[in-house]
């Protein structure tokens, strides 16, 4: 995790309508390598992380990235950063977000888009048991628009910060 992308992930979830009312929030690809945004979430509301490795910061393990073991319309916020390059049907785990956030939840994704070689940050005994051991994509703004529209957001906002496409969508 990019430790800029924590700094910037605060200030967005210090902005939005909400701040001050407990929300839960749901970290997709939570596994802490280089920190989290456990960090950035204010003390009363609860936090979720969910990834397919068990290890620092996982609070619920997944077999994919493409069901989650979350209620439907239970969750207030979904974040996730660093992890939708490395899943193979970006779509399909929208699908996923929308499904498990309230009607009027936000979704916060941050996605590199500068490409490099191999994995970025994940230890190597766990890059074989993972799905994301690819990298699969760069996500710029037009495909982060079309990855929150395809999957029935609102798109609030869209943009570059540091290296990565940010997009914020809310579920209608």
């Amino acid at each position: 995790m990019n430790k800029a992308n924590i700094k910037y992930m605060k200030k967005l979830i210090h902005a939005l309508p909400a701040h001050n009312t407990p929300q839960t929030v749901l970290d997709v690809g939570s596994y802490d390598v280089n920190g989290s945004f456990k960090e950035t979430i204010p003390e009363a509301w609860t936090y979720i992380g969910l990834d397919r490795v068990d290890g620092p910061n996982v609070d619920r393990l997944v077999d994919d990235l493409y069901t989650f073991p979350i209620k439907d319309n239970s969750v207030d916020l979904v974040v996730s950063s660093d992890t939708f390059q490395y899943v193979r049907n970006p779509f399909k785990m929208m699908e996923s977000i929308h499904k498990c956030l309230k009607p009027g939840g936000t979704v916060i994704i941050c996605a590199n888009h500068v490409a490099r070689e191999g994995i970025m940050g994940l230890p190597a005994e766990l890059s074989p048991n993972r799905d994301e051991q690819y990298d699969c994509w760069r996500i710029f703004k037009d495909g982060m628009t079309a990855l929150l529209e395809d999957s029935q957001f609102k798109v609030e906002r869209v943009f570059y910060q540091n290296t990565a496409c940010w997009g914020i969508g809310r579920k209608t």
